[in-house]
């Protein structure tokens, strides 16, 4: 019995039959499982466990880490972060991008946040700056422009709206109601 020398700790099989050209000897086991030669540093596609998904976000392979996925990646930028802080991530930690470009993992572009409910509110506050160049303004849900919360009744579930927004949108839908 000998192991898989793709490095997946499984066993390898014993050969059946002698091929010379493959490798094999009849009742020796063979060097990989079948399909695993190619694997990781032994496909000729191999790009040193580096790979760019979805919306850019960069994933690297690190099967031991406590945040690798099932098939052994971790993003670059939790990485980058955890090498910035000396220590891996808490459990609930988010990692923000301040430019917005996934792919920039640079250390300077790195905000780690304690949940995902604090990294929700940047994003909020980015979004109400490039609207009005005030981070703390809220955006009314029925007319859909950014004001002061001054100006603004705010609900319990975090929405907000003008009170004349909410006025004339009543009446509205009471005109719709009495013409059906």
């Amino acid at each position: 019995m000998s192991l898989c020398e793709c490095g997946c700790k499984g066993l390898a099989p014993i050969a059946k039959k002698t091929a010379t050209d493959r490798g094999h000897k009849k009742g020796e086991p063979i060097r990989f499982i079948n399909g695993h030669q190619n694997r990781n540093k032994n496909n000729p596609a191999w790009r040193g466990g580096k790979k760019k998904v979805g919306k850019g976000y960069i994933l690297m392979l690190m099967p031991n880490h406590p945040r690798a996925t099932k098939r052994g990646y971790v993003r670059e930028h939790i990485l980058v972060a955890e090498k910035a802080m000396g220590f891996f991530l808490p459990p609930g930690a988010e990692v923000h991008h301040v430019d917005g470009n996934p792919a920039n993992n640079a250390p300077h572009n790195l905000v780690v946040c304690d949940s995902k409910k604090y990294h929700f509110l940047l994003h909020k506050r980015e979004r109400a700056y490039r609207a009005c160049g005030h981070t703390n303004w809220l955006k009314c849900k029925i007319c859909k422009k950014f004001d002061d919360p001054i100006n603004l009744h705010i609900n319990p579930n975090s929405s907000a709206y003008h009170q004349a927004c909410s006025r004339e949108s009543s009446q509205i839908y009471r005109r719709r109601k009495e013409n059906v």
